[in-house]
């Protein structure tokens, strides 16, 4: 995740230094540039997992290519690149451009709500404050979680429920999730020991409290969802995993009203670090309750995808 964090970051930087530093002496040139590098841009704000810097960062380095751009505009005379290195440039950002185009059009279908099977309306499942979403829509590019629809890879089969999970972590108003870039202290994290909400009335049918919240970026394999509630809500199964060690409040069999607190977000299971995940499903088959087939879910009436911000009042 970090060197994931670091490079998204690093291509922001060099395409602002490049056009600010080093600007073409064509208007063609500059426009390409320019038009390569915004939609460039455009694409890894939408598929980019902005954790550190904040969400804002690629709109922030928006700003300043286009800033840049008409100062340079303003100063090229020839219309026209000149040369075997201003041509090549062109042709760079050119396919930059159209590269980023045909990323960003399976975006926009990636953020589309599914028709079949119909989404869940759910209730919130955190207490008020600000969130964004990691992990959340209909392709692995902005979810890591749909791998698990694909059947083929055993180690996955009995998680096939969660194909269309959502991930939240807590941020600030200035859009921080944690001090610093990965802090190994769970309790640094904005999320941590926020309390979860039963998202909607049922029963629960299993529970797993006691395992310990992990230092991030530590990752245990063995027990993916770390510690977690199982509810029957009637017209589907919802999960919410990664709870914090011994704050678990319900047991198996118990009733649970929507909006009951059910435990806090932890660090614990398969988790780079602190967040909740909730998804729903059928029900599983025997042995393997999280390997029902996966239900799209709306959360705040949103059917919710990477990058998208939440205010819970």
């Amino acid at each position: 995740m970090r060197l994931l964090l670091v490079g998204q970051l690093a291509i922001l930087i060099a395409l602002c230094v490049w056009i600010v530093r080093w600007p073409p002496r064509s208007t063609v040139g500059l426009l390409l540039q320019a038009g390569g590098s915004l939609l460039g841009m455009l694409a890894l704000a939408r598929a980019g997992l902005w954790l550190f810097p904040s969400w804002w960062t690629p709109y922030a380095a928006m700003a300043v290519l286009i800033l840049a751009t008409i100062w340079h505009a303003r100063h090229t005379r020839a219309v026209l690149p000149h040369g075997v290195v201003a041509w090549s440039g062109v042709v760079l950002f050119t396919a930059l451009g159209v590269g980023a185009g045909k990323l960003l059009r399976q975006l926009h279908h990636a953020h589309q709500r599914p028709t079949s099977p119909e989404a869940i309306a759910l209730a919130s499942p955190l207490a008020a404050g600000r969130y964004l979403v990691v992990n959340g829509g209909g392709a692995l590019l902005i979810n890591a979680h749909r791998a698990s629809m694909d059947t083929t890879i055993l180690p996955l089969r009995d998680w096939r429920g969660n194909g269309h999970a959502v991930d939240l972590v807590a941020i600030t108003a200035l859009g921080w999730r944690a001090s610093g870039l990965l802090p190994s202290d769970p309790a640094q994290y904005a999320i941590f020991g926020v309390d979860v909400l039963a998202p909607c009335d049922g029963t629960i049918l299993v529970m797993v409290d006691g395992l310990p919240d992990q230092s991030p970026p530590t990752y245990d394999r063995a027990h993916p969802a770390g510690n977690h509630v199982l509810i029957d809500c009637d017209i589907a199964h919802v999960v919410l995993a990664h709870l914090k060690q011994g704050s678990v409040r319900v047991a198996a069999g118990d009733q649970v009203t929507t909006g009951e607190v059910l435990g806090a977000v932890g660090n614990s299971g398969g988790t780079d670090e602190p967040h909740l995940h909730i998804h729903a499903q059928r029900p599983g088959p025997p042995g393997a309750p999280m390997a029902g087939d996966p239900l799209p879910i709306l959360l705040w009436d949103r059917y919710l995808v990477r990058g998208d911000r939440v205010r819970v009042r």
